[in-house]
Order: structure tokens, then sequence, then C-alpha cells
């Protein structure tokens, strides 16, 4: 089982499925995995800040991932 840190994304920076998916990866992924929800980015360069919803460590790698909700609106 992964770590998660913080365990919980808090309410004010979430969707619903950002908490289902942290569970998703907490429960799936090996131990060796560390699983960061909602890490602020700092873009020195480029004069912007920004947040990736999930950064997943390894000690082979990492991973920034955003979580997009789509809708499929199907008309008459």
């Amino acid at each position: 089982m992964a770590r998660c840190i913080p365990a919980v994304i808090p309410a004010a920076q979430h969707h619903d499925g950002e908490q289902v998916l942290l569970e998703r990866l907490r429960t799936e992924l090996p131990d060796e995995f560390i699983v960061l929800p909602c890490l602020e980015v700092h873009y020195n360069q480029a004069g912007r800040d920004s947040e990736a919803d999930f950064a997943i460590l390894h000690l082979r790698g990492r991973l920034g991932a955003q979580y997009r909700v789509r809708t499929l609106l199907l008309g008459h």
C-alpha cells in the first residue's frame, strides 16, 4: 500500500473524484510509492505557480498527474 502525504485532501482543494482516486492509488500501488496530492509547483523562470493534483514518487522516477472530470452530454 502506497504512503499518501497528507492522507486526506483538504475539502477546499479537491473534487470528490480526486479523493476517490487518492484512495485507489493508496490501495493499489505497492509500499515503495509515495503519493503527494495537491502539490504546489513553483515556476521561477516562467513567473507563475501551478499545482499538480498528484505527484507520484518512486525510487526509479516521478510522475505528475492532473485529475480531469469529463461530462458527456447527448443531444437529440
